[in-house]
């Protein structure tokens, strides 16, 4: 084979195997020649490829000729990829074909031959795309504070199963907005303890999304603000995000969503304030009602709010619970949901294998929001007939 036969932007091949091949029948190019029925080529990969490009070209190509691309991921059970009668001209054609994840073997093959002979060259082989790691779901754990410890948490994600290697960023701002917003200087774990530098400030994480190994970095994902950052012993509220709730149909309930609840230095009961749509229980599988009373444990809270959904309208039920008591500031913890009545969709399909005594119909429903009760297929020897009347 000529070194620069093949090429690959993978780890590099393993070698050739062949049988019967021939030098090229020009003096020009890097390619070797099929010219007897049986002859083939056999490339040995060393890693996860993605897809194989390679060149035929003709040589007094006439008649009727099979040429045949397979693979393999053990170099003994070989499956066809594509096999070629036509199209093979006098000058280099590019054909390529998608590889499976597990194949370290590819070959081609001679099958039948015509009048003339196929050269063969200019083989690439192409490794996956790495894409980058994602983080999602930021957040912020604990209370803002002075001498309170912060945590941050996220999910990683990357296509590739590329070890984790995010970095983290903790950021003061001037009001919830994230006016100002400014890197805390030597912050970069995971968890973070405020001082009375961000007394007054507020605060967010940030998550550099990185693998340890292929394309990286990715984007860096940050929670939302959370403050105003205020003096030890004085109370405070603090809550965490709430998951979407799917779109949900006139009446009917939801399986609970969640969000963190913890408080300190409280002085007395705290309320979870009622919203049209929305009931809540501090017990997955207990009684909802449409707004809670939590009272402090050693002026503390930490507890988990589970809520509810049962539209009755429809339309946007995205607003906002409103906590509050316990002699802190009110804290507002968005919800996003909606209500829907979508209707029944039916679609008649076309119908095939006709014959004189009989044919194949089709038809589907799209059940939305009503009970189907029952189905079926009306037909007629009259075109477009009224329904109810086949």
């Amino acid at each position: 084979m000529p070194n620069n036969f093949v090429r690959s932007n993978m780890t590099e091949a393993n070698g050739w195997l062949y049988s019967g091949i021939g030098t090229d029948y020009s003096s020009s190019g890097s390619n070797i020649k099929f010219d007897t029925s049986g002859d083939w080529a056999t490339l040995r990969i060393a890693s996860t490829p993605s897809v194989v490009k390679y060149n035929l070209k003709g040589n007094g190509l006439s008649g009727a000729y099979v040429f045949q691309l397979s693979e393999s991921a053990d170099g003994v059970t070989f499956a066809p990829l594509l096999t070629i009668t036509s199209g093979i001209g006098a000058n280099n054609t590019l054909f390529q074909a998608n590889l499976a994840s597990s194949t370290r073997y590819i070959k081609w093959t001679y099958v039948t031959k015509a009048t003339g002979n196929i050269g063969f060259g200019g083989v690439v082989i192409e490794a996956p795309t790495n894409t980058a790691p994602t983080v999602s779901n930021v957040e912020i754990s604990g209370l803002p504070t002075t001498g309170a410890e912060l945590a941050g948490s996220y999910d990683y994600a990357d296509a590739e199963n590329d070890v984790d290697a995010s970095t983290f960023k903790w950021y003061t701002a001037t009001d919830a907005s994230g006016t100002n917003a400014t890197p805390i200087v030597g912050a970069t774990s995971q968890n973070y303890t405020l001082t009375n530098a961000e007394l007054g400030k507020y605060i967010r994480f940030g998550v550099q999304a990185a693998s340890a190994t292929g394309t990286t970095p990715g984007v860096e994902v940050f929670s939302s603000w959370i403050g105003p950052v205020i003096a030890a012993g004085t109370p405070v509220l603090n809550a965490g995000l709430i998951t979407a709730f799917a779109d949900t149909c006139l009446n009917q309930t939801t399986a609970s969503n969640s969000f963190t609840l913890m408080g300190s230095n409280l002085t007395a009961n705290v309320t979870v304030g009622s919203l049209s749509g929305f009931a809540y229980s501090l017990i997955e599988n207990g009684v909802y009602t449409s707004s809670l009373t939590i009272t402090p444990v050693s002026e503390s809270i930490d507890t988990v709010v589970y809520v509810q959904f049962t539209p009755t309208v429809a339309q946007s039920y995205n607003g906002t619970i409103v906590v509050s008591g316990g002699g802190a500031a009110d804290l507002n913890v968005s919800v996003v949901a909606e209500g829907i009545n979508t209707p029944v969709v039916v679609t008649t399909g076309a119908s095939s294998n006709l014959t004189a005594f009989t044919a194949t119909i089709a038809g589907s429903l799209v059940q939305g929001c009503s009970t189907v009760s029952a189905y079926g297929i009306e037909y007629s020897a009259t075109e477009n007939f009224a329904n109810g009347t086949g």
